[in-house]
């Protein structure tokens, strides 16, 4: 329980100290490590998520890595709307985190009444070219979703990095699973940084485990 505690303990800590930049810690949270980039003076009561797909993660679908990744985002997603009163909730529904992260606000729903799930979609044919099982997980979601956004027809070579931008101008929490290295879930983490988000990030590479 202390170990589960301990990212909302540290993070209210730091809410009392005044700054004029981004405090980040870092926590040992089991074999995860979650950094906070904290904002200050706000009413939190959205969050988005960004993260790699699934050949990014450095582990299968799966794999016991990839089961512990999922409770590690469920356990955030409890502690952002029980301890922050969050009830909004954006995913870009790309393969890999978007898609557990948004199907785990669907499951969450029968325990949290309140809470409700927004699908920003960066280009209309976005799943067009996924296979047949991602295609109907993918309009499962858009389904089973509150709000559907579109953000464009057609694709263009910045339609993803619109959409990023557009979650994070929404939200004020941002649950980013991210390994740290240059890539589009990074270029999102550094503009919630300009934009002086609340950023939350789970390195995938430290999540251990033996595949099943």
């Amino acid at each position: 329980m202390r170990e589960k505690n301990a990212l909302f303990l540290f993070y209210r800590r730091m809410q009392q100290i005044s700054t004029n930049s981004a405090d980040i810690i870092e926590l040992a949270f089991k074999t995860t490590t979650l950094t906070i980039i904290k904002k200050e003076g706000c009413r939190m009561k959205t969050c988005c998520f960004t993260g790699h797909r699934p050949h990014n993660l450095g582990y299968g679908e799966n794999s016991i890595q990839c089961d512990e990744l999922k409770s590690k985002l469920e356990e955030l997603i409890r502690k952002l709307i029980e301890e922050e009163g969050v009830t909004h909730f954006i995913s870009g529904v790309a393969l890999g985190v978007d898609t557990y992260a948004a199907n785990i606000v669907l499951e969450l729903k029968s325990e949290y009444s309140d809470i409700t799930l927004e699908c920003a979609i960066p280009w209309e044919n976005q799943a067009a070219k996924w296979n047949e099982r991602d295609r109907e997980i993918y309009y499962d979601l858009i389904s089973k979703c509150d709000k559907e956004t579109l953000l464009q027809q057609r694709y263009s070579n910045d339609c993803l990095q619109k959409r990023n931008e557009y979650m994070v101008d929404k939200s004020d929490f941002i649950i980013a699973v991210w390994n740290g290295k240059p890539s589009g879930t990074g270029n999102t983490v550094k503009y919630a940084q300009k934009k002086h988000k609340a950023v939350l990030i789970i390195n995938p590479q430290m999540i251990k485990g033996d595949n099943i």
